[in-house]
């Protein structure tokens, strides 16, 4: 069983793991029959390191990381909830976006060369 190892490795990063329990104090386990633990570390300034740090231990299934997946998070707080948007995620999808057209229209341009090449070939061989 690795959660003793998983509890430690996330407590050297600074993570504070907790085993999560049901209500009556039973282990809450997923459908593969894994535990999930709840970490409470606060502000993480390096997400994608500390992500990386996280699956690299030896039993860690998954984390809760949604890297670059969502441009909005509902954060709930003994003052309610809070709405963070990611304005840097817009910004970089549309970097994203912009960059996989170029990328296309680059091989669009590529194909039609060598479509043209091959043509030449082919009335050179019939202008001899």
């Amino acid at each position: 069983m690795a959660l003793p190892l998983v509890e430690r490795k996330l407590t050297a990063l600074g993570l504070h793991p907790t085993k999560r329990l049901h209500k009556d104090g039973s282990d809450y386990l997923t459908d593969e029959g894994n535990f999930i633990l709840d970490c409470a570390c606060g502000q993480i300034p390096d997400p994608r390191k500390t992500a990386d740090e996280i699956r690299g231990i030896v039993g860690v299934v998954e984390h809760g990381r949604f890297l670059g997946m969502a441009s909005l998070a509902r954060v709930a707080g003994e003052g309610g909830v809070t709405e963070l948007r990611a304005q840097r995620w817009r910004e970089g999808a549309k970097a994203t976006a912009l960059t996989q057209r170029t990328q296309r229209k680059d091989a669009k341009v590529a194909e039609e060369r060598k479509r043209l090449a091959s043509r030449r070939g082919s009335l050179a061989s019939y202008s001899l």
